[in-house]
């Protein structure tokens, strides 16, 4: 793909995921114009960050009706809901797996994920900060 480096770790990568899922993964490199459609393309979002304060991209996902598969840290494990995509602990390979399986093969209301996601738009948070700031 464009933008994407090329090194041992993609190669592995690359090799991994072609005999395990065989043409069903797509790493499309850095993106920018096309961030949003590349993004909508897909079935769910795989956030594997060990560590996470706030996941833009998760919001962004949710935005979009994409589900997510993340590990149980920062943002993913306040936000993820039920109906959402599925959190797993850190480091559960198997889980993560179980965990994919299961969103692909799972209906997600488009209209929650969106509505979940527009709790962080700029209307809602500068509400909130004009709240705590007239608290003080």
């Amino acid at each position: 793909a464009r933008n994407r480096r090329f090194d041992g770790l993609n190669y592995y990568i690359d090799k991994i995921s072609q005999s395990i899922f065989d043409g069903k993964l797509i790493f499309a490199g850095s993106q920018s114009d096309d961030y949003f459609n590349y993004m909508a393309i897909g079935n769910g979002l795989l956030l594997l960050s060990r560590e996470e304060s706030f996941s833009l991209v998760t919001i962004e996902a949710a935005y979009l009706g994409i589900p997510t598969v993340g590990f149980n840290v920062g943002i993913a494990k306040l936000f993820i809901k039920e109906g959402m995509g599925e959190i797993v602990e850190e480091g559960d390979l198997a889980g993560l797996k179980r965990s994919m399986n299961k969103c692909e093969h799972q209906h997600f209301e488009k209209s929650f994920l969106r509505s979940q996601a527009l709790e962080f738009g700029i209307e809602n948070q500068v509400l909130k900060f004009q709240k705590l700031l007239d608290s003080i």
